[in-house]
């Protein structure tokens, strides 16, 4: 009996991985345990997969989410059972919430071990919550349960995590002990039928057909109307998926001549082959100067969120006749509850539907006002930053942004380092066809597992990659350094060590010392030299802006992966940001 609880484990398992592979699933993150023991074989036995291993489950999901992050294509993970299954919650969220597609297999007890005082035995089924889009809890493997079963669940898991709208998809697996076969077995167990043609036809037994997302005749119609007949219009990039995405978008704004307002994430901001890109928007935005001018009649809003308050702001106060949001999910996002109409297809097909159906406006004079007045406030962000050597914040991500490799991917994380490249980055350094490619974790916008997630963005897009981070970020991730060596290409960590909190200075509650730097600043004292060096990366620590420069562009063409720390003053950055603030407000009330 039990040499054929261990034959089962083992014959369920390699056809879970083979069928995990015929479905395009080759990327598995793995982490020790006994109670996976049959699965973690099964993978290891394949020579046709990727294989990671990680000691921390929580760095295992959150690299799987950057991974897919960065082509669409889940990870696989797998852990073993107890609280092993818990660290993966926080990955889950935010893929949940960003509609990244993930696949979960946890090992657990079978069930005459649960809710009976067993060693490691938690309440794994349900453990996600409403994070995950389908869950199942898989029979232990027996003779009863044919293997036909284990395949149209396996199909059906994948198809539930990579359809619209794509997320988390959990499989707990139970296991009975043996979990492999004894040494001395020589038994084996034999396909049926059904296996048999299945092994022939070298394909997954369910295929799935993606569902294709495209705007009808007549809603095109009925868009391409509204902009027709539109006094004014403006267009927002939240985040793209791809280079198709953004070259569609691109080339809908150029044919409307409407400005365009392009989010960090979208693969806009970093420069773009269209003039109507307006890409200090956020900068220009804090001034109620333009407010007063600028009255769209019409918004459409193209992809994910945005991280600018000020244009939230803005529009929470404009008065327009229509709001399109068009995205690839039904999911709404529209927390200021302004959306007129919701388009539910893919940016690319929207825009692809649309442009030949509208006309080439003319230049507007809002539209040139507001093309002159970003033009200016870029020439304006530079002269202030370059009056300081010492680099600053918003100087670093300005000086990122003119080095980065083209086509390499630039990972931010979130607080203070996504909105100092959302508002401050230099504009036009790239094409469409050649801009580095940005990634970010704004689902639930957290700053947990930051680094573990740009690794798996970096080995997702399989090129080189930046990550921008900021210390408190860093220290809460500082484990998945271990997993920045094994990585193919070298990850350039650009660290920001403002000694704390650095965010929360442009906060009221800044003012409020007593209470602000214990509980919100919450400053360590620390460097990182020695975290470097005991994870075996490079490490500058440059102090002028010259000297980063270099460093950088060194750290982008060498191995291995280097931290370049920078130490910067809160307090300084504060007063920086507010020069920038006046001096961009005087601009926009003079032109």
């Amino acid at each position: 009996m039990k040499d054929s609880i261990g034959l089962y484990n083992q014959y369920f398992c390699r056809l879970m991985i083979e069928e995990l592979v015929r479905s395009g699933v080759d990327y598995f993150c793995l982490s020790p345990g006994a109670r996976s023991t049959p699965l973690t074989v099964a993978v290891a036995e394949n020579p046709t997969v990727s294989k990671q291993l990680f000691h921390d489950e929580r760095a295992a999901a959150f690299h799987a989410l950057g991974y897919a992050r960065a082509g669409g294509k889940p990870a696989a993970l797998i852990c073993t059972s107890g609280t092993a299954a818990a660290n993966y919650l926080p990955a889950v969220v935010e893929a949940s919430m960003d509609m990244v597609p993930m696949l979960l297999l946890t090992a657990d007890r079978p069930p005459e071990l649960r809710d009976c005082g067993a060693n490691q035995a938690i309440k794994q089924i349900g453990i996600f919550g409403d994070y995950t889009r389908w869950q199942f809890d898989m029979p232990c493997p027996d003779e009863s349960i044919p293997p036909e079963f284990v395949l149209t669940t396996i199909d059906q898991a994948v198809h539930r995590a990579t359809d619209s709208p794509c997320g988390p998809v959990h499989l707990n697996c139970m296991f009975r002990e043996p979990f492999l076969p004894l040494e001395s077995a020589d038994e084996s167990i034999s396909d049926n039928s059904a296996i048999t043609g299945w092994r022939a036809q070298q394909q997954p037994i369910t295929r799935y057909e993606q569902r294709r997302s495209a705007l009808s005749g007549d809603q095109a119609a009925e868009v391409s109307d509204i902009i027709k007949t539109a006094a004014s219009g403006l267009l927002i990039a939240g985040r793209l998926n791809d280079r198709s995405e953004r070259l569609a978008v691109a080339a809908l704004a150029q044919k409307l001549g409407w400005p365009l307002l392009p989010d960090i994430s979208s693969g806009l901001r970093l420069g773009a082959d269209c003039e109507t890109v307006i890409p200090y928007y956020d900068l220009l935005l804090q001034s109620t100067d333009l407010w007063k001018i600028a009255r769209p009649s019409v918004v459409v809003h193209l992809g994910g969120r945005v991280v600018s308050k000020r244009l939230s702001a803005f529009l929470k106060e404009a008065q327009f006749d229509e709001f399109l949001h068009v995205a690839d999910h039904p999911h709404r996002q529209d927390w200021q509850h302004q959306v007129t109409r919701r388009y539910q297809c893919t940016p690319d097909s929207f825009c692809e539907a649309l442009t030949p159906l509208v006309t080439c406006s003319s230049e507007s004079g809002f539209q040139k006002h507001l093309r002159s007045v970003s033009k200016r406030v870029g020439k304006l962000v530079e002269r202030i930053i370059d009056e300081d050597d010492a680099p600053a914040e918003p100087g670093l991500a300005r000086l990122i942004s003119q080095h980065l490799p083209p086509n390499s991917g630039l990972f931010l994380a979130n607080s203070l380092s996504i909105r100092l490249m959302d508002s401050f980055a230099d504009f036009a350094q790239y094409s469409i066809s050649d801009a580095p490619l940005p990634g970010c974790n704004r689902g639930a916008s957290g700053i947990d597992g930051t680094i573990a997630s740009a690794t798996g963005y970096a080995a997702g897009l399989d090129r080189p990659a930046t990550l921008l981070i900021g210390d408190l970020a860093f220290l809460h991730d500082l484990n998945s350094l271990a997993i920045v060596g094994k990585l193919k290409h070298p990850l350039t960590i650009v660290l920001i060590n403002n000694d704390g909190g650095g965010i929360f200075s442009m906060l009221p509650i800044a003012h409020k010392r007593e209470v602000f730097e214990p509980y919100f600043a919450a400053p360590h004292g620390l460097n990182f030299a020695a975290s470097a060096e005991q994870f075996g990366l490079s490490y500058r620590a440059p102090a002028k802006s010259e000297e980063f420069v270099q460093c950088y562009r060194d750290a982008i063409n060498s191995t291995p992966s280097t931290l370049i720390e920078v130490k910067t003053d809160r307090n300084k950055t504060r007063e920086l940001y507010t020069r920038i603030l006046e001096a961009t407000g005087k601009t926009v009330a003079e032109l």
